[in-house]
């Protein structure tokens, strides 16, 4: 889906590295989700396949912007931890996102914690929604990714 492509790079360029790792993904490719919850904290992370109704993998990274913390995750039946030094959001999706990029999925999803009136159900988030949910990020400051 080279036009959704484009619209993650443009959207969120902090993406581009792990997108343009994906190119070489068939169009075949399983519709497996990457879904994550930025807490205040902690980032939950799974890859699901939604066909299947199974985790393929699920993670935690927890004590994030403090001296140490602990990344955390179960793949191919193999839980596996990681102690972290001065964690920090950034660092610590990196770190994800090498976990799971030997495992092919299409989508990713983030939660957000109040959509307000706004959004009350699964939305694409193109660039008029980022603005919407911009506009109501302070009902959440510490969890709404914008």
């Amino acid at each position: 889906r080279p036009e959704m492509k484009q619209k993650i790079l443009k959207l969120c360029p902090k993406f581009g590295q792990l997108v343009a790792r994906r190119q070489h993904v068939s169009q075949q490719a399983a519709e497996n989700v990457l879904v994550m919850n930025c807490g205040s904290s902690s980032i939950k992370f799974q890859v699901v396949d939604p066909v299947a109704e199974r985790c393929l993998l699920s993670g935690q990274a927890d004590r994030l912007n403090s001296d140490q913390g602990q990344l955390k995750w179960k793949k191919n039946g193999e839980k596996s931890t990681d102690t972290l030094d001065k964690p920090d959001y950034k660092g610590v999706v990196d770190k994800i996102f090498k976990i799971v990029d030997d495992i092919d999925f299409s989508y990713v999803g983030h939660r957000v914690v109040h959509g307000g009136e706004v959004f009350k159900q699964a939305a694409v988030m193109d660039e008029e929604n980022i603005a919407k949910l911009s506009a109501i990020s302070s009902l959440a400051p510490l969890h709404n990714p914008v």
